[in-house]
This record gives structure tokens, C-alpha cells and sequence, in this order.
């Protein structure tokens, strides 16, 4: 419901995923790089591109394609989470853990927009189980579990090689406990490695300029205190949002009292699985600086079906007194937020308010063609405008400004962030006379400045209006720049 409207977060992330998605679902472009990580020059694989370039076709275009993809993979999510429980634990006990995680806000939040990092989620609740069937007996589950990481590498590297840690924790102790031969350990994880050895190259072919040589480099210290209060809240999410010490009480007690009790297979080895990954993911990134909240977005959906695990493990009458404190905490707290999301903000990142900037513009060109120029808070980039002057304004208006980027050319070189950008330079009006600017609010007042200088060079203000945090100028080309 909330993303009714077009009321979703259509960032720069958002906008340079449409951009590389419609090369291949609009120009048949073979894809072989995904999302750049946090490192500059450092990339994913490319399959979210192609994940969630299904979801643009589907929608003719529409951003709202990657958010439908995402709905679809939380629902998928929930229903695989159910299978698994009725089977290995209880109807009841799958009903009622799939329900709950409808209203656990970290669980709903991975389908509000699309974000390549989402999909961890599932990801992650797959290889759990996998490896509890594992655990279980069924050995060739760990061949399959390969699946999960490969298909991570193609999401977020950061969270990935924590995963992939995780993976090969578990093969290990495997091997030392006889569970499995160190030939099948070195076959199983050979296809991951591959993934490993091309970021490997990446890393050689970057450098490590940007990564440890500096005070703010990821790699250039250790973060072992930031990291464990991370970690801590992330707990809190999972049990009582409101309070760490009611959730801390609360984890504490109930872990205790399952790890002591429980003789359950399936549930002894999910609660475990989720413990170990818990610990060597804080270990992961307590070693560097890189930690994102987003890296971790498995943790939370994981640590909250597990403590719904342990819970339902004890007497009818102790489970229901915990759950109710628990559910209550949850659905209060999910409620607040999701009115919040209910409500259309002046957040300049809002696709409404984007298309609202462009419907402006095109509503006020005066029957002639122009040329535009964007100043996004958060990047250099803009790629939401490149994509939706493309997308929103060739199909309802009829075509495309002359020039639409971040400077005129050739103050800048042209359009050489956007991936096929001359083939969706078409077709456009005339340019010479008029000249619009999308500005967004931004604390960085000198790079401001110095952008408004250059695109306002030789110009003059005809009219400003603001939609949202969006300022758009209207503006007379005196002289055209050469």
C-alpha cells in the first residue's frame, strides 16, 4: 500500500540500477559488471541487474518493476520459511512464524524500494537450511549450499564474503568431526572460490589506494567496539525495539534455557547455524572499517525466527507470555513506521516528487524542446534523472531534453557514467533557448556553488518553483556555450 502513487525511494542506487537494467531488457546488452561496492572500482556480479531488469519488462519500464521483484521475494521468502517449518517442526509453529515476520519491520523494510542488498535475506535463510539439512544427514545439501553464496556475489561482495566465511566455518568443522572428506570440502567450495579470485583481481587492478592507506580507509583499522554496538541494536530490532535491556534479558533467558533443554535436531541446528553466523559476521567486520547496516540485512529476520524457535520449544504458558511481549514490542513498532511510510514526504528522492519535478518542466517549455541540468545531494551521478527523462518523459510528453546530465557539454565530457546513453538521446526538440535545473539541498555549499556557477553561466532566471526539497530553476539561454 504505501508504495501506491509512486511513493517509493528512487535514489542514485535506485536510478543506476534502471539505467543498466534497461540495457538489457531494452537493448539486448550482455551485462558483465553489477553494482560498484563502497570501493571504488570494486563490482558485483551482475546478476541483480538481470534479476531485477524481469521486473522492469513486466511493468513496461515503471521503477515500480524492482519493487514488485522484491514484494515477490519477500512473499517467496515467507513461503519457503513456512514449507520448511511445517515439515521439520509444525504446521502451527510455520503458521505462526510466517505471520509474524509480516509485521517485523527489518523483514517488511527489504521490499519497500529496491536495493541490490535485499535479496541477502532469502539468500540467507536458504543456506540455513540447507545446511541444517546438512547437518541432518543428507550431505549433498552441501554442494547445493554453494548456490546461495555464488547468488550473493551477485548482490553485495561485503555481505557474500561473510556469508562465505560462514560456509566454510561449517565445511570445516565438518571435516575435523568426520562428517565430511577434505576432497568433497575442497570440491564443494571450488565454484565460491572462483567468485573470491575475481575479486581478487579486481582488488590488483584497483589498487589499494583507496582502501587502506588513509584514516578513513576500510581497511585501514580495526573497528571492534563500533562494530559490537552495531550489532547490539541489531539484536535489540530482533526482540524489543523499544528496549536493549528488555531484549537482552530476554535473549539471554531464552538461549540459555533452549541450549540447555532442547533435543530437537532441525531447531538446535537453526539456532545454532544463526549463533555462529551472528558471531563470525561481527568478527568479519569488526576486523575493518566497512561495516554497513545494510551488509548485515540477514541478521535481524534471522535472530527473530530463531528466537520464535526457541520459544515455542518451551510450556504452552511460558512461550505465550514471551511471544505476547515480544509480538506486541514488534507490531507497535511496525505500526508507527508503517503510518509513517503511508504518508508522501517531501523527501527530493521519492519518485512522486521526481516525476512531479519533470511534469513542471515539460508543462512549462512553452512548446519548445531544452536542455536540463541536476544537482543531487547524495552523488555526482544523476542517475534517477537520466533514467526518468528517458523512461517518463519520451513516453508521455513525446521525447527527451537535448541534453540532460550534470554540466553542459563540454564542460564536462558527455554522458560517460550512463551505460548506451547516446541511444536513448532521442528524439529531442530544439535546445538553444531554454534551460532547466533540478537542485536538490545539499550541506556540501561549495560543490554546490561551484556546479550553479557553471550551469547558470550565460543565462537568465525566468522563473522557480519547488516541489517537495526539489528547487527547479527556468531558465533563458542567452549565448550558447561552445
Amino acid at each position: 500500500m504505501p508504495t501506491q502513487n509512486n511513493n517509493f525511494f528512487f535514489t542514485t542506487d535506485q536510478g543506476e540500477d534502471a539505467v543498466n537494467a534497461r540495457e538489457f531488457w531494452w537493448r539486448g546488452q550482455i551485462l558483465t559488471k553489477g553494482p560498484e561496492t563502497s570501493i571504488p572500482g570494486i563490482f558485483a556480479g551482475p546478476g541483480w541487474y538481470y534479476f531485477i531488469s524481469i521486473g522492469y519488462k513486466l511493468f513496461n519500464g515503471h521503477p515500480f518493476g524492482g519493487v514488485f521483484i522484491l514484494i515477490m521475494l519477500s512473499l517467496a521468502t515467507t513461503a519457503v520459511v513456512i514449507w520448511q517449518l511445517s515439515k521439520r517442526v509444525s504446521l502451527n509453529m510455520a503458521l505462526l512464524t510466517g505471520a509474524a515476520l509480516q509485521i517485523f519491520w527489518p523483514f517488511y523494510e527489504t521490499s519497500r524500494y529496491a536495493f541490490n542488498p535485499f535479496p541477502l535475506v532469502f539468500l540467507a535463510f536458504t543456506e540455513i537450511l540447507l545446511l541444517c539439512s546438512f547437518l541432518a544427514g543428507q550431505k549433498k545439501y552441501f554442494y547445493w549450499a554453494t548456490l546461495p553464496i555464488i547468488l550473493a556475489f551477485n548482490l553485495d561482495l561485503a555481505g557474500a564474503a561473510a556469508l562465505f566465511i560462514f560456509y566454510l566455518a561449517v565445511g570445516l568443522w565438518s571435516v575435523v568431526k568426520g562428517k565430511l572428506a577434505k576432497r568433497e570440502f575442497a570440491i564443494f567450495t571450488l565454484v565460491p572460490v572462483i567468485f573470491l579470485l575475481e575479486i581478487g583481481r579486481q582488488f590488483l587492478t584497483v589498487g589499494f589506494k583507496s582502501i587502506g592507506s588513509s584514516n578513513v580507509g576500510i581497511f585501514s583499522g580495526t573497528s571492534f567496539a563500533a562494530t559490537l554496538i552495531n550489532f547490539v541494536n541489531i539484536l535489540k530490532q530482533s526482540v524489543t525495539p523499544q528496549s536493549l535491556f528488555a531484549s537482552l534479558i530476554i535473549v539471554i533467558g531464552v538461549a540459555i534455557k533452549f541450549l540447555l533443554a532442547e533435543r530437537n535436531g532441525f531447531k538446535r541446528n537453526f539456532v545454532m547455524l544463526v549463533l555462529t553466523l551472528l558471531g563470525i559476521s561481527y568478527l568479519f567486520f569488526a576486523t575493518n572499517k566497512g561495516w554497513r547496516d545494510w551488509h548485515t540485512i540477514y541478521l535481524a529476520p534471522l535472530l527473530f525466527i530463531s528466537l520464535i524457535l526457541m520459544v515455542t520449544s518451551f510450556s504452552k504458558k511460558l512461550a505465550v507470555v514471551i511471544l505476547t511481549i515480544v509480538f506486541l514490542s514488534q507490531l507497535t513498532f511496525f505500526q508507527n513506521r508503517y503510518q509513517g511510510d503511508l504518508q508522501i514526504s517531501d523527501n527530493p528522492s521519492l519518485l512522486v516528487n521526481q516525476l512531479k519535478a519533470l511534469d513542471w518542466i515539460y508543462e512549462n517549455r512553452e512548446g519548445d524542446g531544452f536542455n536540463n541540468y541536476n544537482f543531487l545531494a547524495d552523488s555526482d551521478k544523476d542517475y534517477p534523472y537520466q533514467y526518468l527523462f528517458w523512461w517518463y518523459g519520451r513516453s508521455k510528453y513525446g521525447f527527451v531534453p537535448c541534453e540532460y546530465q550534470n554540466f553542459p557539454y563540454p564542460i564536462t565530457s558527455k554522458y560517460t557514467y550512463v551505460p548506451g546513453a547516446e541511444f536513448y538521446s532521442e528524439p529531442h526538440l530544439g535546445c538553444d533557448k531554454f534551460r532547466f535545473l533540478i537542485i536538490e539541498d545539499n550541506n556540501d555549499v561549495q560543490r554546490q556553488e561551484k556546479w550553479f556557477a557553471k550551469v547558470t553561466a550565460k543565462t537568465k532566471l525566468l522563473e522557480e518553483t519547488k516541489i517537495g526539497k526539489i528547487k527547479i530553476e527556468k531558465r533563458l539561454q542567452i549565448e550558447k556555450i561552445n
